[in-house]
């Protein structure tokens, strides 16, 4: 396997500081999805990409076939041919700036997301959020956490076991995605959260911060988070009441070739939460556009 803890940690802590050191002079501009990305998104998925690589041809006697990547910023210069491969060996996926709008306008709540794959299966993530100086990282059935304080990383050796959150102390918080706060509605009695990135719902949904986290997003969104999530004992279901896997198909994604705009996308939205009762008493009271 590619996902190697501790080296992990080291990319993310280089891709932090990076994003860190240029947040204030970042060039920006609106993507033709009417979305903003900067000059951090580009340079930091470069940056992974490039990491990533080196660090498998050094080990080259554990690589197993081609190491592939699906990127935010760079998914739509690949074929269907290359994602169908990706999802057919070891592939990296990664939101190099979950929360762009957050990040360039200089507020809390963005984070650097990366996820792992094998054979199209969601396995491994770790989410830096430089603006806290905290890291959630998987190490097998493991999920570690750290937190140094504002615009400090958390060294490997100082995270520490993060156990399952227990539902009956969790806040009795939604979050709940951009969608859901334009076209959808929530009126049941748990207060609503939107946070502007999918990297800091999950990490409230794992740290007890909330019940449960109701979206329809991208591939990048979750890679790194859901697999963390697994790992805690959560949950995930589709709107529609079946079980969201960790495994990539057709059922349940948008894989490419499908028009630009819909590229990896969930076909459903999906509640991430700790037990099948908090799905039901959400959907009870929601209407999902």
């Amino acid at each position: 396997m590619a996902w190697k803890p501790e080296m992990i940690a080291e990319v993310l802590h280089e891709c932090g500081r990076l994003a860190l050191d240029i947040q204030q002079s970042a060039k920006r501009r609106i993507k033709a999805d009417n979305t903003i990305v900067t000059e951090a998104d580009t340079r930091i998925e470069a940056l992974i990409r490039q990491r990533l690589e080196e660090k498998d041809a050094n080990n080259s006697p554990d690589s197993q076939g081609e190491l592939f990547f699906i990127g935010e910023e760079t998914s739509s210069e690949h074929g269907e041919t290359y994602h169908r491969q990706a999802l057919q060996g070891r592939c990296y996926v990664t939101d190099p700036v979950d929360g762009t709008v957050l990040y360039s306008n200089g507020l809390p709540g963005w984070g650097i997301s990366l996820g792992y794959m094998e054979k199209g299966r969601l396995a491994e993530g770790a989410i830096l959020y430089p603006f806290s100086g905290e890291l959630l990282l998987s190490s097998g059935d493991t999920v570690l956490y750290g937190r140094s304080g504002k615009n400090r990383f958390p060294e490997f050796h100082q995270l520490r076991e993060l156990k399952a959150p227990d539902p009956r102390a969790s806040s009795p918080v939604l979050t709940v995605s951009q969608t859901i706060v334009k076209h959808g509605r929530y009126d049941g009695p748990l207060s609503v959260l939107s946070t502007g990135s999918c990297v800091s719902s999950m990490r409230n949904l794992a740290l007890g911060g909330s019940v449960g986290y109701l979206t329809r997003t991208r591939l990048w969104d979750l890679a790194a988070g859901f697999p963390i999530l697994h790992k805690l004992g959560l949950k995930a279901f589709t709107q529609d009441g079946h079980e969201f896997p960790l495994e990539i198909s057709d059922e349940f994604w948008n894989i490419p070739p499908v028009e630009r705009r819909h590229h990896w996308r969930m076909k459903q939205h999906v509640l991430f939460c700790s037990h099948e009762q908090v799905f039901r008493d959400v959907m009870a009271h929601s209407r999902i556009p």
